[in-house]
């Protein structure tokens, strides 16, 4: 049995987005920007300095560009595992949803003009920015509102800036997603085809004396360890494998949910019971090097 995935005929393509990108999407409802001012005078004119403490408690925008990072990449990674466990059909439009999906919270930030003026109040020149719509500020209320928060903004251009930069690099990630995917089925057409070949029988699979746990963790430290050549992306493969070729010491079917779970949590009972395996393995290696060296 398939690890369950949040595509399914029962889940709109909206669902699933909302599913899988519901932290970032909250972010983009919430973005928060902290100010302060600061009175300064000129002659007889006084006038506000404004200065960004935060934005969605970010101090600076490489702190946010982190945060975004953070919150993106794990919806990212379930993205690419969920789609791996459907159709390859659904691959190509469920993509193209969510591309056009994240492209809708690039929207949050748009061009905004600030025009500068002289002492007379004649135009001298205008400048285009990116700012966030619909944000909310928080400091002092001072001056003129709508000029004010438009000073606020354009101070907070950089974290703006950042927001796109890192929707848009998720964006373009979705095309190596879908690469990826393809592969994976390459790799998984020709392993069927050597298992025809070699005569493998998921039918017949290895009996051990291991639980479900332990043998999860038995796969994980083999990988870990490099013993087993295994590349973080084909942990889903590596998972079905063994559900195919091995039996627990309780059970003849291992349900590759149970064994992907376990493989990812590991149980302190199975890390005690495969230390003392391994205990026992150190002690047989050690008397077949003292027996060649006698």
């Amino acid at each position: 049995m398939k690890p369950q995935s949040p595509f399914s005929l029962h889940n709109t393509p909206l669902q699933v987005f909302e599913y899988i990108f519901q932290p970032i999407i909250d972010q983009s409802r919430s973005i928060t920007i902290n100010y302060t001012t600061k009175k300064t005078s000129s002659g007889k004119d006084r006038f506000y300095c404004v200065r960004i403490t935060s934005v969605n408690d970010c101090n600076d925008p490489d702190t946010f560009r982190r945060l975004l990072f953070n919150i993106i990449e794990p919806s990212m990674i379930e993205l690419r595992d969920s789609l791996s466990m459907v159709h390859e059909h659904y691959w190509e439009p469920h993509l193209e949803y969510i591309r056009n999906k994240l492209e809708d919270l690039t929207r949050i930030v748009e061009d905004e003009r600030f025009i500068f003026q002289n002492e007379e109040f004649i135009q001298t020149r205008e400048h285009h920015f990116k700012s966030f719509i619909n944000c909310r500020l928080l400091g002092p209320k001072n001056g003129d509102l709508i000029l004010f928060g438009q000073c606020i903004r354009f101070k907070a251009v950089r974290f703006a800036e950042v927001w796109l930069e890192v929707l848009y690099e998720s964006i373009d990630r979705l095309d190596l997603i879908h690469k990826l995917l393809l592969q994976s089925l390459a790799v998984n057409t020709e392993s069927h085809t050597l298992s025809k070949v070699t005569g493998s029988n998921k039918n017949n699979p290895i009996k051990t004396n291991l639980n479900v746990s332990q043998i999860a963790y038995l796969f994980r430290i083999l990988a870990k360890s490099n013993i087993l050549d295994i590349p973080p992306r084909w942990n889903k493969e590596l998972i079905i494998w063994i559900t195919e070729n091995f039996q627990s010491k309780n059970r003849e079917s291992i349900s590759s949910t149970s064994l992907r779970n376990k493989y990812f949590t590991p149980d302190l009972s199975a890390i005690d019971c495969l230390e003392g395996k391994f205990k026992e393995i150190i002690k047989m290696i050690s008397t077949d090097r003292d027996h060649i060296l006698e």
